[in-house]
């Protein structure tokens, strides 16, 4: 594993070899031919994952224990060897700190400062950065870069991290962190890409009305910035999706829909939620979806 990653493949044959992308199961998969109830099935497979041989074995412990070896004799010991990284600590705790913050912006510059103000460690933001290629290139880490959606642009640093498998990510954090909301969008990431989506994270810029007037008594706008989980891409098709665990109230279906309200083109806009109800679609076209049916059936 450590001398041969499949990004070498291209170098070292130069055309005369192919790569097949093995990922984790997904969750369809993983259920198929299971007769216990999704929702249960759901609970195990946001805790353990879908990596093929942890969903073969019978015991929560055996998985646990598999996974959590996994992250530290495999990952990290090839990384370190592969790469000869000599901040071995470092590194870790790089992992340990993308582990515990799924679902939210990264900036390797404020992880650097975070090592000096808290670890009292100096290291560079371009180490940081160099540490989180090195997990992605490993296949253990996915980055979903930040698209200007008005802008029609890419914006850069800050972006969003996921993991290719929610298991190891658990593993990592010592199955400490098991939080719904954050595992189920990067599941949702995940099924995405699995469908042959692009998959990027979504910035929409809006002039918000402020309580406050200038000197002739006018209103002041504010820019503000409002985010949409994931813009999905294929061909010629594109989705705007976000992912809701639950919209039990109105204020909360408000906020879930408010960045998708400020969008006017014509691609389609979905909310996947956990509430196992049938697909609506509101007056201004918001398709809501049960998150299940998202994983059978795709969008």
């Amino acid at each position: 594993n450590s001398n041969f990653l499949s990004s070498d493949i291209a170098t070292e044959f130069k055309g005369r070899g192919s790569v097949i992308h093995v990922l984790p199961l997904s969750f369809s998969e993983y259920t198929e031919g299971s007769h216990v109830t999704e929702a249960e099935l759901w609970r195990e497979y946001i805790e353990t994952g879908g990596i093929p041989l942890v969903a073969q074995m019978s015991s929560k412990e055996e998985k646990i224990s598999y996974l959590k070896s996994f992250c530290e004799e495999t990952y990290l010991k090839d990384i370190i060897q592969h790469n000869g990284v000599r901040k071995k600590a470092e590194l870790s705790d790089v992992f340990d700190v993308v582990a515990s913050n799924i679902g939210t912006l990264v900036n390797p510059a404020k992880i650097a400062n975070t090592f000096a103000s808290v670890l009292n460690k100096k290291i560079s933001d371009d180490t940081v950065t160099n540490f989180i290629d090195y997990f992605e290139n490993a296949f253990v880490f996915s980055k979903a870069k930040r698209y200007s959606v008005k802008g029609r642009k890419y914006i850069g640093s800050p972006y969003k991290i996921y993991f290719e498998d929610v298991g190891v990510r658990n593993a990592r954090l010592n199955f400490r962190q098991i939080e719904e909301t954050h595992l189920m969008e990067n599941i949702i990431y995940n099924e995405l890409r699995y469908r042959g989506f692009t998959v990027d994270v979504g910035n929409v810029e809006i002039n918000e009305k402020t309580d406050r007037t200038d000197v002739n008594g006018n209103v002041i706008y504010a820019q503000k910035s409002l985010e949409v989980d994931f813009i999905a891409s294929f061909g010629d098709k594109k989705y705007y999706v976000q992912s809701a665990l639950s919209m039990d109230d109105p204020q909360k279906s408000a906020q879930e829909k408010r960045s998708l309200n400020n969008i006017d083109d014509s691609f389609n806009k979905v909310i996947i939620t956990k509430n196992g109800l049938n697909t609506t679609k509101d007056e201004k076209g918001i398709i809501v979806m049960d998150l299940f049916k998202f994983l059978r059936d795709g969008l």
